[in-house]
């Protein structure tokens, strides 16, 4: 399966931000012209990842205040699910055909496809589960039950989960494996 040349330019534009490469400037947008290209890099870099932010699954819940991390968690941010990428106007599930995409934007320099392998409506507890596109031993689930969801992301990359926090906001957050019994150093 391949990736239409906008997202494919967009993560481009992220991972030369991400990494410093280059300027942003110097990356493009996929169509020759660049948006960004009177803006000092830093300001790029930031409209970039702001843009990567707010654009996916996970909504920024900015001025949100967060208690404090777990020793078990690397990074955490206040968010807000776009739920309308999972559930229509009267709540019925989306995206339950296997091959279904959802975008998961992490952290700016953690930006998958989920890939839908099975979708599950158990007496109205929702379940959707698959893979990270492109990543080998990767993958997720997203229940849906009582109004809440809870979000699991797996890869050798990282495992990423999203918890209710009050009401709409969640936490979404690294696991730092090496804080965890057993954890890998």
């Amino acid at each position: 399966m391949t990736r239409p040349a906008s997202r494919l330019w967009a993560q481009v534009g992220v991972w030369c931000a991400a990494a410093a490469l280059l300027p942003l400037a110097a990356c493009g947008d996929g169509g020759g012209a660049s948006t960004t290209a009177d803006l000092p890099t830093s300001t790029a870099s930031t409209l970039v990842t702001t843009t990567i932010l707010a654009t996916g699954l996970f909504l920024p819940a900015d001025g949100t205040p967060l208690p404090p991390d777990s020793p078990a968690q690397a990074r955490s941010r206040a968010v807000r699910l776009d739920t309308t990428l999972l559930l229509d106007a009267a709540g019925r599930p989306l995206l339950v055909d296997s091959g279904a995409e959802i975008p998961f934007n992490l952290f700016a320099d953690a930006v998958y496809t989920g890939v839908v392998d099975e979708f599950t409506d158990e007496g109205g507890v929702l379940s959707w589960t698959g893979y990270l596109q492109d990543i080998e031993y990767s993958s997720f689930f997203i229940v849906h039950t009582a109004e809440v969801f809870m979000i699991h992301v797996a890869s050798p990359l990282g495992i990423f989960e999203a918890a209710v926090l009050d009401g709409a906001i969640y936490r979404l957050y690294e696991i730092d494996q090496n804080q965890l019994p057993g954890g890998e150093g």
